[in-house]
């Protein structure tokens, strides 16, 4: 006898067998116990939700000479010949390869007879969507007012396309997908039936890679069967339907929130190298982090849909998030979703999008921009405070460490007064220090700015000043920004009068301001840094700043 696949073998057969459509099968079986029979059904919903199944199981059971609490009895002669398919009183048409106005047509004849065993004609027509404009206006009148016996059922995994005057004569039902442990629970009863063992956390992917399908979950554990048909484990699994591990997408988020960019393209190159299916890739990790957003704003494990051993460990790693840098992340692979389809180098735009997932700075979007103050908030509420230099490292200048490298110069067993004042000037200067001139304040706090620009809705103008320099000179305010975009759009948004307003109410004074996209104005040694340089001439040769 030939091999039938497990969905086929293992198809329900009555209406309690049907898995995470109660609301649908409870209400058929009361329709059949209280002979309430509607004579045009239609089932719409994702594939492998039961639709098909819970048709055939309906038309047994309203033709069934034995039914037992609305499920067919599949004992009796009536319901083994719609079984066997030796009873022509119940027809199955497949729309897709069926379409035209003929086909239903031949329908229309043959509703006129009466059945000649069962007790009601059942028409089956699945993906009744792909029927013609004609077809479907053929079949109106018929579906309306159909002979005193005949009962239709419609299937459907696109409802919006079918027409409104075909749903609104019909009874519409729609299937829920079916969670991860109703799949489970399904696989582990026929693993059961079939005297075959598997690991939970098999099982457990298996059904989560069935993304609510039940026929696809069966499909999946019928290849990984046939590879190693006992005893079948988790790495089974993996390693047979060639997915990606959900480990390693996690691993990936975790070095992402991390901002680990070294680590992250690394861990990529290294699935690469091992021949994995980069297809899924994306998909995979949108699901990951919407996990791990639902994570972070909810303690469900209803909501998050996983088992408790995967919800602890996404917990963990929804820990290490803020939710602005979720929704910078998000943003980006949704974006990378959708340019993939176009591209002929589909791993550099995914390497890119780790990069600007792992680093904001790389993003001028109003998401990355929310990541980048959230990560700024934490450095400051953690005490720390950074200066960035212009070849975008960063340096934490802290005062033990400055007099550390003073105390262990050979040159000197005690700190001069020169020493002193070059600590105390290589500090982050403050706005109440009345050693530093307004426009000095403004170039080293001016982070300060593009706080008040947020905090007042001027996102465009906070956007566009982000990456761009502040310098001063002869008392006045120059900002340089990367482009000539960006110059035209401050211009635009009055940009120079908002910093102005800015300036005023964050330092308490006026200042003259200049935007300019060019190049800023020469140092002449009247900036904070020139002067520690120069302060510096009075150290020895090897202590300089450079």
């Amino acid at each position: 006898m030939a091999y039938k696949a497990l969905y086929r073998k293992w198809r329900p057969l009555i209406f309690d067998d049907v898995c995470g459509q109660e609301h649908i099968t409870k209400t058929l079986k009361n329709e059949i116990i209280g002979n309430k029979t509607a004579h045009a059904y239609l089932f719409t919903g994702t594939r492998g939700t039961g639709k098909t199944s819970s048709a055939k199981i309906f038309a047994r059971a309203i033709n069934c000479t034995a039914s037992t609490d609305g499920n067919p009895c599949n004992q009796c002669e009536v319901c083994k010949g719609i079984l066997d398919e030796t009873i022509l009183d119940v027809v199955e048409m497949d729309a897709a390869s069926n379409t035209g106005v003929d086909n239903i047509r031949q329908i229309i004849e043959q509703v006129q007879y009466v059945s000649t065993v069962a007790k009601y004609k059942v028409y089956i027509i699945d993906e009744v969507h792909m029927l013609s404009t004609g077809a479907f206006n053929a079949l109106l009148k018929t579906l309306e007012e159909p002979p005193q016996g005949v009962v239709f059922i419609l299937a459907t995994t696109e409802v919006h396309k079918v027409p409104a005057t075909i749903l609104s004569r019909c009874q519409r039902f729609d299937f829920k997908t079916i969670g991860e442990e109703e799949i489970s629970g399904r696989i582990k009863y026929i693993l059961k039936e079939e005297n075959i063992s598997a690991d939970d956390d098999a099982i457990n992917y298996v059904s989560y890679l069935g993304n609510g399908s039940m026929r696809d979950a069966l499909s999946i554990l019928d290849q990984c069967l046939a590879f190693k048909d006992n005893n079948l484990t988790y790495e089974d699994v993996v390693s047979i339907v060639g997915a990606i591990d959900d480990k390693f997408i996690y691993n990936i988020c975790s070095l992402i929130a991390q901002e680990n960019v070294k680590e992250v393209i690394e861990t990529f190159d290294s699935l690469i190298k091992e021949g994995k299916n980069t297809d899924n890739f994306t998909s995979s990790m949108m699901i990951a982090l919407r996990n791990i957003m639902i994570a972070k704003c909810t303690d469900s494990e209803k909501v998050l849909g996983v088992g408790n051993k995967r919800s602890e460990e996404i917990r963990s790693v929804a820990d290490k998030f803020s939710l602005e840098k979720l929704s910078h992340c998000i943003e980006v692979v949704n974006e990378l979703a959708n340019n993939i389809k176009f591209s002929s180098n589909v791993k550099v735009l995914t390497e890119l999008a780790l990069v600007r997932m792992t680093d904001p700075r790389f993003s001028d979007s109003k998401e990355a921009l929310l990541a980048r103050l959230s990560s700024l908030e934490k450095s400051i509420s953690d005490g720390s405070l950074c200066i960035k230099t212009s070849t975008e490292e960063t340096k934490e200048i802290k005062e033990k460490d400055v007099a550390s490298v003073i105390t262990e110069n050979d040159h000197y067993e005690e700190t001069t007064v020169a020493e002193n004042d070059f600590i105390a000037k290589a500090q982050p200067e403050t706005k109440n220090d009345s050693s530093v001139s307004l426009a000095e304040d403004i170039v080293l706090n001016k982070d300060e700015i593009n706080g008040w620009m947020f905090a007042n809705g001027h996102i465009e103008v906070c956007t566009a000043l982000m990456g761009a320099d502040f310098y001063t000179k002869n008392d006045e305010i120059y900002v340089c920004v990367e482009s000539n975009e960006n110059y035209v759009k401050l211009n635009q948004l009055n940009a120079k009068e908002l910093i102005s307003k800015a300036i005023e109410e964050k330092f308490g004074s006026s200042i003259n301001v200049n935007i300019t996209f060019d190049k800023g104005p020469e140092d002449n040694g009247e900036g904070i840094f020139s002067e520690l340089k120069d302060l510096s001439k009075n150290f020895p040769n090897n202590f300089n700043i450079n």
